[in-house]
């Protein structure tokens, strides 16, 4: 969530990074972040055997030189000086309502505990030098791990079933450690022939899938994820 190195860890926030966004001078218009939003997302990762906080972000930035022209995007959470920084290798852009969004996957705590609480800053970067930025917060508290009801996968010949009984369960395939092949959405229950998924039957050896549903409770802004599952 690409699975080991979607686990973006911050940077500390250095004064010079700052202030070279600062005194970046604008010679001509700047793009401009006009929305964002931030999901966290509860992930049971078999491989390393531990349940950890990712945050991803959708944002909206608009460039009078066209969307192409935004070169960065840096998250920073200034009250733990932290900073995430993104480019194209690292984000990916997806239609969402007939809008683009530029998607952040995978921000993580250095040290594996819940994400800072408070305002991230989302600050995009042309290749002009303009900066425009977005603030939004994280404002619920961090979930215990016992009360979390994670949707698995169950692999058996050349069929796929999910356990559980949440109603959507997103299922994505990668391959390699950041390659994404493909996704589908079953219900709790479901069993899917590995025939019918054209992106794959014919790499099943190959692919990592991860089941993906949102979470129970009072709160529902939030996901729960587990995987890796590979066929042996």
């Amino acid at each position: 969530m690409k699975r080991t190195s979607r686990r973006v860890l911050p940077h500390l926030l250095l004064y010079a990074f700052a202030a070279s966004l600062v005194l970046i001078s604008c010679t001509g218009a700047p793009p401009e972040a006009t929305y964002a939003q931030l999901v966290l997302t509860y992930t049971e990762d078999r491989q390393r055997e531990e349940i950890y906080e990712q945050l991803t972000i959708r944002v909206h930035v608009q460039d009078p030189d066209g969307i192409d022209d935004v070169e960065t995007l840096h998250v920073s959470h200034d009250g733990e000086g932290y900073v995430w920084t993104f480019d194209e290798e690292k984000w990916s852009r997806r239609q969402e309502g007939g809008t683009e969004l530029f998607v952040l996957e995978g921000l993580v705590s250095p040290d594996g505990s819940p994400l800072p609480r408070g305002e991230y800053r989302i600050i995009a970067v042309d290749s002009a030098g303009h900066r425009t930025e977005i603030t939004e917060s994280i404002e619920s508290d961090p979930r215990d791990s016992e009360d979390l009801a994670f949707p698995r996968l169950e692999l058996d010949d050349d069929e796929l079933t999910v356990l559980g009984d949440h109603n959507e369960v997103r299922v994505i395939g990668y391959e390699g450690e950041d390659r994404r092949v493909g996704e589908l959405e079953l219900s709790g229950g479901e069993t899917r022939s590995v025939a019918r998924i054209d992106w794959l039957a014919d790499r099943i050896e190959e692919v990592s899938l991860f089941a993906i549903a949102r979470g129970r409770g009072p709160r529902t802004e939030h996901y729960v994820e587990s995987g890796p599952y590979r066929w042996e």
